[in-house]
């Protein structure tokens, strides 16, 4: 994530500053943060904020555990609110602008919540 950061604004910086790379970089990024999200929700979870702060972060979802059903419910509810978000911007015409708005605030709340249920023993 760091390095994909660094070698993008490197490029941004010699002028190979092009949409496609910008996309392809904070793709990258985002998908740094989330998978450090993802694996906060596990029994051995992390600390992500090392040296900063010892506190750890740590669910009760199993990795190896078949029987796990949160990380396919999780994904499920994503895809749902996603569609939703789509269809109600459609059919009501909302501006671009504001469904980005939309997602990211229900984005937010729904890492939240999956973070909180990711505590739970079930």
């Amino acid at each position: 994530m760091i390095l994909a950061a660094v070698i993008g604004s490197s490029l941004y910086l010699f002028g190979y500053y092009d949409l496609i790379v910008a996309f392809f970089f904070t793709g990258l990024i985002t998908g740094g943060i989330l998978h450090i999200l993802e694996d906060c929700c596990t029994r051995s979870g992390l600390m992500p904020f090392t040296p900063f702060s010892a506190r750890k972060f740590a669910g009760s979802i199993n990795n190896g555990d078949r029987k796990e059903k949160r990380p396919g419910m999780y994904a499920k509810g994503f895809f749902g609110a996603s569609v939703a978000v789509l269809a109600g911007g459609h059919y009501y015409q909302i501006d671009g602008v504001v469904l980005i708005a939309i997602s990211a605030g229900l984005f937010l709340i729904l890492w939240l919540l999956i973070l909180r249920i990711s505590r739970w023993e079930l």
